[in-house]
């Protein structure tokens, strides 16, 4: 069972890793922090010292999910937490949709968020990078539990 990991060191740590710096920073140069957004009460990290899931609340129920793991960590288990990952969400916060960008070409990140139920719902660019969104709402995810 995925929970709410609060060692802001170690998330910052995993957030500014040379494998994951540049899907999260986009080019960026300085290191990313992401104490103040979880402190903000908008925001929280499902996972432990070796990844997990950046969420962030967008908007009224709208949480969108960052999937951030160490290269050591990643595999099949991912897709278990993930899982875990969305119901603590669906559970636990105001959400009643899941949002994810997936750049074009990372076939593993689009092939977990079909998985786990989430649809294609517009291509989009974010900071230059060509994609799609991805949505997963309440109803569908109580849909594919039963």
């Amino acid at each position: 069972m995925i929970k709410p990991f609060h060692d802001i060191d170690a998330i910052n740590a995993i957030c500014n890793h040379p494998a994951l710096r540049d899907a999260i920073l986009l080019g960026q140069s300085a290191d990313i922090d992401v104490g103040p957004l979880l402190d903000s009460g908008r925001a929280v990290f499902l996972g432990d010292d070796q990844g997990g899931f950046l969420c962030y609340r967008e908007a009224d129920g709208v949480w969108s999910i960052h999937t951030q793991f160490l290269p050591k960590a990643r595999g099949p288990s991912v897709a278990i937490k993930a899982a875990s990952g969305s119901k603590w969400l669906f559970q636990n916060t105001d959400a009643t949709s899941l949002t994810t960008f997936v750049e074009h070409g990372n076939s593993r990140a689009k092939a977990l968020s079909l998985a786990l139920g989430f649809t294609e719902v517009a291509e989009a660019e974010y900071f230059g990078r060509a994609g799609v969104v991805l949505s997963l709402s309440i109803k569908e995810w109580v849909r594919k539990c039963l």
